[in-house]
């Protein structure tokens, strides 16, 4: 009983995060629950490394507390890119074309993170194309503004 109140707590919370976000508030109740079912919740301590760049994605994140740091480069001199708070979602890019990560992700303060494998994520989007667009327009934007932050650095 404990623990189905505890998953139906978070489900709830996954599919609030969801209607939030300006990439999943197109979805319909039943499609954010379904999807919301997937997220397994995940907490971080600040300084902890979420994904790392080059590494193979399998998942992507949304914020429900805390703080990240996205940075690209080597460990010894990263240019930060972004700091991402609550209701934020990273990873996508990687998850959605299945390559490589293109930044690091660190937590910045203590953090819960839900995330979502990239199998189920493909799944959703290959039901719903304006979502898809959505996510790949974002996709379009953080890579401009990569490039535009290296550039500006250089």
């Amino acid at each position: 009983m404990r623990e189905s109140l505890r998953r139906f707590y978070r489900d709830r919370i996954a599919e609030s995060l969801l209607a939030k976000s300006p990439l999943f508030s197109g979805l319909d109740v039943k499609q954010r629950r379904h999807l919301a079912e997937r997220f397994t919740f995940e907490t971080y301590q600040a300084g902890d490394l979420v994904i790392r760049e080059g590494d193979q994605s399998d998942a992507f994140y949304a914020i429900k507390s805390g703080q990240v740091r996205v940075y690209a480069g080597a460990d010894e001199a990263p240019t930060e890119l972004a700091v991402l708070g609550a209701g934020e979602i990273f990873g996508e890019m990687a998850a959605l074309e299945g390559s490589r990560r293109t930044a690091s992700v660190r937590a910045h303060t203590e953090c819960e993170l839900l995330r979502l494998e990239a199998a189920e994520l493909n799944a959703m989007l290959a039901k719903n194309m304006e979502i898809r667009r959505m996510i790949e327009a974002q996709i379009a934007r953080r890579a401009e503004a990569k490039i535009q932050k290296i550039i500006d650095e250089a």
